[in-house]
Parts: structure tokens; C-alpha cells; sequence
């Protein structure tokens, strides 16, 4: 009975056994084959799915007749031969290898569709990330707008307060203490008194200025007076030794005649050629010097000792001091030595002009003695700029070096150097 129901079933279904290959993986079940399929079922394989024909050997049987299947006693199908290998196989029938084919191709889907969402979810947290951190930021944010907020009302509140009081602090009526009204008096009193006090100093103090300009004034004649200096043009004249019968008398084509403007100082006189040939012979190192040098140099050391008085007078420092008193203990002397001398003593002389307010359009800076008549002058007229006198310039010292820098001489200009007229002793 059992074995015609086999064959029967047998007969129903006959069955053509392939061998099917996957292409992302084998599928492995109980059975060593990949899979069994009919040719004719091509439309319902799943995709993914190759079939190959005539790869399991096996037996077809007969439709019209009843075939005698041999199945052994627990039911299990006959094992067939792979034409390729030779072996043994169990085999599937139709139904149970579709049904199995549908399976994996459930479990592949699954899986394709778990790696797609876990891809997803991956994009998605991206995405969302950045957000988060937006929305923190964004809540931090209204939460500082919000204290913010809070604290302005309460700052708007205290300003209300505020004004309420300052407002009843104006519509109240100040009381002054008595103890205040008294200090303020006695501050106004103060006031009043030091006022009068200052006209009072001001009119003595431009008295006093006035009573000094006049002590100023009569010392500068005084100065004058001692040294007195006149400047005379000489047309002809002899430096020489003159004598007895020649004293309405003067010599011509001579040479030791000095011609044209020469200033004279006491009983010295100098100009611009004696005081050329006075350097030349002050090279020979000593106070040697002949008759005819002796007035030169004593204009020279007199036209010191009249600025040195004037400074005095006039509460004047010179740039660089230079007196009688320096020459005296002098030891050596030469032509560079004279020259400096000289320079020092334009400087000093157009300094004291511009001291006491002389314009500088008005002045010479290699005629000292040029410049010493026209104090005399402004001393004289200017009485009231003499009264303004302090202890700075009264003029433009910026006009005055650029008159210094276009008249002095390149061969006149100072230089930094070790002044060889002295002995320094160790």
C-alpha cells in the first residue's frame, strides 16, 4: 500500500533535476547541492538565481505506467549521482526547493534592507547631530535673551524709583544751614581781599620793574661810559710810531696803512684786517706782540670785558662764557684759538640782542660791535620792552638762528676740538 502511494506521488510530479548556482553566496541546506529546480520554472526562479541544466543524473519515468519506485523503509528519496563528481546527493523535489529558494531569498531581502536602513539611520544621525547642538544653542540663547529681559525690567524699575525721588528732591526747597552761609561769606570776603591784594602786588611789582629798567639803563651808560665805542671810517692812516714833526703829517703808499671802517674802543681800536694779522701773529705761541698789534688786542679783550658787563646788567648767560679773566691765564695761543675766541664772541652779543627783545632783521653776526651800538640805541628808545624783561628771549629764536646760519663763514664755523691753549694737568 505504501509503495503505491509512492509511486503514485512519483508519478504526479516527475521531476528534472538541475543544479542552481547564487551569485552573492552558496546557499547550504542538509544536502551537499546548491539548489534543484525545474527548466521549465525559469519565471518563477528568484532573481539572483542560475540554473544549470543536466548537471544531476538521474532516471525518467514512465507517465502511462506505474512505476515501482524503490524507497527504502524510512521514507527517505533515492540518492542520485552527480555526473560531475560522481556523488551521491540527496535531492529536492520541486515544491521544497521553491519554497526554499523563497526563503533565502526572504533572508536576503532582509538583509539588504537591515544594511539600508542601518546606511540611513547613519545619514539620518548626520543630520540630526548638528541639529541638536543647533537647538542647544538656540535654547542657551533664549535663555540669556530671557534673563536679559528680566534684568532690563529691573533696571527700568530701579530708573523709575530713581526719578520718583530725584522728583521729590526737586519740589522740595533746599534748606541752607546757617553754619554754610557763614563759610561761603567768609570765602567771598577772601576772595575780594586777595583780589585787592593782587592789584595791590601788581602795581608794586610794575614799579619795581620800572625803578629796575631805570638802575638798568644808568648802568648800561655807566658801561658805555667805561668803554665806550665809536666806529670812523679812516681813509688814510699810519699804524707807526709817529714822531715829534710829523704830527699833522701822514704817509703815503705805505704799508702798514690800514684803510676804511675801524672801531674804536677806549683808546684800542680794531677791525677786520688787525684782527687777521693779530691771529697770524698770536700763532707764535707767547704775548709777544709788537706796538702796533697792542691796540687790536686791547679792543679785543676791553669789547669782553663791556659784554661781560652787559650780561651782568641784564641778567644774561651766554652760551658759552669767555671773559678777561680767561685770557689773562692763558698760556699758549694761536691763530684757531683767536678765531674761537671771536666766534664766542658773536655768539654771546647777538644772544644778549635777542635777549632783551631786539628784532634780529636789526643785526650782524660777525660785527659784535655793530650790533653793541645798536643796543645802546634800543636801550635808550625802547624803555618799556627793557621794563618786559625775563629770563627767556623776547624774541623769535627759530628767525634768529637762520640769520646765525647764512652769515657765518665755512672757514669760521666751529669745530670739536681739544682747545690746544690750555694745559690740563693730572
Amino acid at each position: 500500500m505504501d509503495s503505491q502511494q509512492g509511486a503514485v506521488q512519483i508519478k504526479s510530479s516527475p521531476v528534472v533535476l538541475h543544479r542552481i548556482r547564487r551569485h552573492s553566496h552558496t546557499v547550504t541546506t542538509g544536502f551537499t547541492a546548491d539548489g534543484i529546480g525545474s527548466p521549465t520554472d525559469h519565471a518563477h526562479i528568484p532573481s539572483g538565481v542560475v540554473t544549470k541544466i543536466d548537471t544531476i543524473q538521474t532516471k525518467k519515468w514512465s507517465v502511462g505506467g506505474i512505476v515501482s519506485a524503490q524507497i527504502s523503509t524510512n521514507g527517505e528519496p533515492k540518492k542520485m549521482i552527480c555526473k560531475n563528481c560522481n556523488k551521491k546527493i540527496n535531492c529536492w523535489c520541486k515544491k521544497c526547493t521553491l519554497e526554499k529558494l523563497k526563503l533565502y531569498s526572504r533572508r536576503e531581502n532582509i538583509t539588504m534592507r537591515y544594511e539600508e536602513k542601518e546606511r540611513l539611520q547613519t545619514e539620518v544621525l548626520a543630520i540630526i547631530d548638528p541639529i541638536e547642538t543647533l537647538k542647544e544653542q538656540i535654547a542657551a540663547k533664549e535663555a540669556r535673551i530671557l534673563h536679559l529681559r528680566k534684568a532690563v525690567e529691573n533696571v527700568k524699575l530701579k530708573i523709575g524709583k530713581k526719578q520718583t525721588e530725584m522728583a521729590k528732591l526737586d519740589e522740595k526747597q533746599p534748606a541752607k544751614s546757617s553754619q554754610f552761609t557763614n563759610v561761603f561769606a567768609t570765602h567771598a570776603r577772601y576772595l575780594q581781599k586777595y583780589a585787592n591784594k593782587k592789584v595791590t602786588q601788581k602795581a608794586a611789582v610794575s614799579k619795581l620793574e620800572s625803578e629796575v629798567a631805570n638802575i638798568r639803563m644808568q648802568y648800561c651808560n655807566h658801561a658805555c661810559r667805561i668803554f665806550p665805542v665809536q666806529v670812523f671810517d679812516v681813509n688814510v692812516e699810519s699804524v707807526a710810531p709817529q714822531q715829534k714833526n710829523s704830527k699833522n703829517w701822514a704817509l703815503v703808499d705805505d704799508s702798514e696803512l690800514q684803510k676804511g671802517l675801524r672801531v674804536q674802543i677806549r683808546n684800542s681800536y680794531i677791525n677786520d684786517k688787525l684782527r687777521a694779522k693779530l691771529a697770524i701773529q698770536l700763532t707764535n705761541g707767547t704775548i709777544s706782540l709788537p706796538l702796533d698789534l697792542h691796540p687790536p688786542f686791547a679792543a679785543f679783550t676791553n669789547t669782553l670785558q663791556l659784554v661781560h658787563l652787559l650780561g651782568v646788567i641784564f641778567n644774561f648767560r651766554p652760551p658759552e662764557s669767555l671773559s678777561h679773566h680767561d685770557l689773562c691765564i692763558r698760556e699758549r695761543w694761536s691763530k684757531g684759538s683767536m678765531n674761537t675766541d671771536w666766534m664766542t664772541l658773536c655768539d654771546a652779543v647777538i644772544y644778549l640782542c635777542a635777549f632783551i627783545g631786539m628784532p634780529p632783521s636789526k643785526l650782524k653776526y660777525m660785527d659784535p660791535h655793530h650790533n653793541l651800538c645798536a643796543l645802546m640805541t634800543f636801550v635808550g628808545n625802547e624803555r618799556d620792552k627793557i621794563q618786559k624783561i625775563g629770563s627767556r628771549p623776547m624774541c623769535d629764536l627759530a628767525e634768529l638762528h637762520a640769520l646765525i646760519e647764512s652769515q657765518r663763514p665755512e672757514e669760521c664755523s666751529k669745530k670739536d676740538e681739544v682747545d690746544e691753549s690750555w694745559i690740563f694737568v693730572e
